[in-house]
């Protein structure tokens, strides 16, 4: 299932203006499309601060000016061919290895079983060798086209997944650093989805109580932020990293952020 025809009459995508007013219609629903926003800020990031060299051989990926009259402010158009493609191969992968008749759904929400089955999926989609601290791997766009997402990008994509899915229980939360997911009924379920700190060390699945219980400083004592739709799109733009090296931003990106 690919995009609705209602998100389709956004695009092209031209400059900042452009992108908000995806975003704007996005955040009147009840449900706005993660997978999608994210996808077009992990688009716009790569070619402005990973790959800032106008490419000539891209098919799809060209760049506009923000000003009329500064032409050295460019932006990428945002087509709607290359994110509806990246869009399918996200859902499909998602659709097609999880089957929702194998676990168990109730009235109260998803199973442990199935959030951890998605996780799994994620992580399986992972490289399984790359340095998790590097900037620019927290969108749907770093894990469709590199393989690649930092901790709280991973736990990001499993609700993302979920979302695909229909598990609407199933929420992002956070802490200053850490990341995990909330589901069931009233968000009362608990589930690690991707690794801890600097280490590799994998608790995927398991609930956050034993953390909470020792007071570690990653669950800030069970009082951590419980993420709604808005919220997990609000991190998602404050996710983005406009840094282009040590010392230099993207100004594009900045105006983008605020």
């Amino acid at each position: 299932m690919g995009l609705h025809t209602a998100q389709k009459k956004y695009f092209p995508l031209r400059g900042i203006d452009g992108v908000v007013r995806l975003f704007t219609a996005e955040l009147r629903k009840s449900e706005p499309d993660l997978a999608l926003l994210s996808l077009v800020l992990g688009f716009v990031e790569h070619f402005l601060a990973v790959n800032r060299v106008i490419p000539i051989n891209v098919p799809g990926v060209r760049f506009e000016p923000l000003e009329p009259d500064c032409p050295s402010s460019c932006f990428p158009t945002v087509e709607l061919g290359m994110i509806s493609a990246l869009y399918e191969r996200f859902t499909a992968q998602i659709r097609g290895a999880v089957d929702l008749s194998q676990y168990r759904r109730t009235s109260a929400g998803s199973s442990r079983e199935l959030v951890k089955k998605v996780s799994d999926v994620i992580w399986n989609s992972l490289s399984r060798s790359y340095f998790k601290d590097r900037a620019h791997i927290q969108s749907l766009f770093s894990l469709i086209t590199g393989t690649k997402l930092d901790s709280s990008g991973v736990a990001f994509a499993v609700v993302a997944a979920c979302q695909v899915l229909g598990l609407k229980d199933v929420h992002l939360a956070l802490s200053e650093d850490h990341a995990w997911v909330i589901f069931g009924k009233n968000g009362e379920e608990t589930a690690e989805v991707t690794w801890h700190g600097k280490g590799n060390e994998d608790r995927r699945g398991q609930t956050v109580s034993v953390g909470v219980s020792e007071k570690s400083w990653l669950y800030l004592k069970g009082s951590y932020m419980k993420c709604d739709r808005n919220m997990e799109v609000a991190f998602m733009v404050c996710a983005i990293n406009p840094s282009l090296d040590l010392h230099t931003d993207s100004s594009e990106l900045l105006q983008l952020q605020q």
